[in-house]
């Protein structure tokens, strides 16, 4: 990690739910969703793991506040589960942004401090919850034989982190979901989900959070998606030559 974020790149602000995000200065860009930012990470993300039994394992790309985590941990302590959580961010928060006195909020800035002296990947758990953040880009991230549940696709939009939306990139997670596992953003872009088929997933439209139309949610195994429209499949060898079901 070569540089870091500062207080001053960043704004609070409120989001209608009652739940606050931060704005980047630079970018233009808000972390959540001003149509309120907690129920986006449940609505996109944290709903997902419903499905599955224990242990949950989550991979996410784009730390950001820590909401995502948050989420999910309200979610694995309400249903007694255990939870590995591992997230991915290459400009970690400063830790004076993340409020509150809980022992989820505490862990999140006590995990952003680390990794901000260190540069280094950090892990922490409490009782069932062990939370591992590695402050760097996730080509640099080696999981060896990591199989999540659930991976949350939540970087910066493509505009502003293109790095993060090709088709390597959900190769990448590809590796790392199990094969019954599930991928899911916010995004419903064009070249979002072709760049997902061209990584090997089956690739779904789903209903998006608040203003957002759609959202997209990806498997390897085409029977999770029963339930949605799937709008590409996978295509490995036909480069961009992306074909849709019949």
């Amino acid at each position: 990690m070569t540089k870091q974020l500062q207080v001053s790149d960043l704004e609070q602000i409120p989001t209608d739910d009652g739940s606050t995000t931060l704005y980047h200065r630079k970018h233009k860009v808000t972390y959540k969703s001003k149509d309120g930012a907690l129920s986006e990470s449940h609505w996109v993300f944290c709903r997902q793991l419903n499905r599955y039994e224990q242990p949950w394992k989550v991979l996410e790309l784009g730390f950001g506040t820590g909401i995502n985590f948050t989420t999910t941990v309200r979610q694995a302590v309400e249903q007694n589960r255990s939870l590995q959580y591992i997230s991915i961010d290459h400009y970690p928060i400063p830790p004076e942004l993340v409020g509150g006195e809980d022992v989820t909020s505490q862990l999140i800035r006590t995990c952003l401090q680390r990794c901000r002296e260190t540069t280094q990947p950090t892990t922490l758990s409490h009782n069932q919850i062990q939370l591992t953040l590695y402050p760097s880009k996730w080509k640099d991230v080696v999981l060896q034989d990591l199989q999540a549940c659930v991976v949350y696709h939540d970087p910066f939009d493509p505009k502003v982190n293109p790095q993060c939306w090709t088709a390597e990139c959900f190769e990448w997670a590809h590796r790392h979901l199990s094969d019954t596992g599930i991928l899911t953003t916010y995004s419903a872009a064009g070249h979002v989900r072709r760049a997902m088929a061209a990584a090997g997933f089956f690739v779904a439209r789903s209903k998006g959070f608040g203003k957002k139309r759609e959202m997209t949610v990806a498997a390897k195994d085409a029977s999770l998606l029963q339930n949605l429209k799937i709008k590409y499949k996978p295509n490995r060898t036909d480069g961009w030559a992306f074909s849709r079901p019949d």
